[in-house]
C-alpha cells in the first residue's frame, strides 16, 4: 500500500514538495543530472524516474525513499530489488547505506551547487562502498585530475571526511568561485601567517590560489586514496 492513490497524486506531491522547499525545476534537475524539462515531464505524470533517480529525488525532498520506490510498477525488477535491499539496510545502520558510504564522480561533484549541503553526495550517488570511518557525512570521489599527483592520481578513489578538521599540508576538496576560476577542486592546504594558500603539484597548469581569510573558504579533508575500493 502506497501513500498515494495514483501516479497522478504522487506526481502532484512531487511538485508540491519542490515548491514547499523553494526549489526550482533547474535546482532539482541539476542534482539529478537531468534537464529541467525532465522534471516537468515527471511532475505532469508522463513517466516516473528510474529506480536510482527516484531514490535520489526522495532524498532531495526529505521523504522516505521506500515510499517513492513503492510507486514504481513494472520496469527493472532487479534494480528495484537492489534498492529495496539497500534502503532496508540503510535504516539499520548508524551511517551510510548498509554500512557503506556514497561514491560520486567528479562530474557529479561539479554539479554541487550548495557546497555546504552535505546531503548532496548521498542524494546523487549510484554506487556505495565500505569505508573505515565514523564520519556520517563521509563519501568517496573518483578523481579525474592529475593536479595533485603523486599524492592523488587520476582514477584514484579519494575518501572525503567533512567531519575532520583540515590541517596544514592536508589534501582538501574545496570550491573556488571568483573572477579567475570557478569550480570544485582538489588542492593541498598551506596555512601561512598572513594567508591560506591552495597549492597543487603542477603550478604551471594549476597555479597557487591565495585565500585571505578562513571565512572565505569551505573545505573538506581528504584522508585516503587508492586505485580500487575494498569490498
Amino acid at each position: 500500500m502506497t501513500r498515494w492513490k495514483s501516479k497522478k497524486d504522487f506526481c502532484a506531491h512531487l511538485k508540491s514538495r519542490r515548491l514547499r522547499l523553494a526549489l526550482s525545476q533547474e535546482d532539482v534537475s541539476q542534482r539529478l543530472g537531468q534537464s529541467p524539462g525532465y522534471i516537468t515531464m515527471v511532475e505532469r505524470g508522463h513517466f516516473l524516474p528510474r529506480e536510482a533517480l527516484i531514490v535520489q529525488l526522495a532524498r532531495i525532498y526529505g521523504d522516505p525513499p521506500m515510499d517513492y520506490l513503492d510507486m514504481k510498477q513494472g520496469g527493472d525488477k532487479r534494480s528495484r530489488a537492489f534498492w529495496r535491499e539497500i534502503l532496508a539496510k540503510e535504516s539499520e545502520d548508524t551511517y551510510g547505506v548498509g554500512g557503506k558510504i556514497p561514491v560520486v564522480t567528479m562530474e557529479q561533484v561539479k554539479k554541487w551547487i550548495d557546497f555546504r549541503d552535505l546531503d548532496y553526495p548521498m542524494s546523487v550517488a549510484n554506487e556505495f562502498a565500505h569505508a573505515d570511518t565514523q564520519d556520517d557525512r563521509a563519501f568517496y570521489i573518483r578523481c579525474d585530475t592529475d593536479a595533485l599527483a603523486p599524492l592523488v592520481n587520476r582514477e584514484e578513489i579519494v575518501l572525503v571526511e567533512p567531519g575532520s578538521t583540515p590541517e596544514h599540508g592536508d589534501v582538501i576538496l574545496t570550491r573556488i568561485d571568483d573572477d579567475k576560476r570557478r569550480g570544485i577542486i582538489f588542492r593541498i592546504l598551506h596555512i601561512g601567517d598572513d594567508a591560506i594558500m591552495l597549492l597543487s603539484n603542477d603550478s604551471v597548469n594549476h597555479p597557487p590560489i591565495t585565500i585571505r581569510s578562513e571565512s572565505e573558504i569551505t573545505c573538506y579533508k581528504c584522508t585516503w586514496a587508492a586505485r580500487k575500493l575494498g569490498g
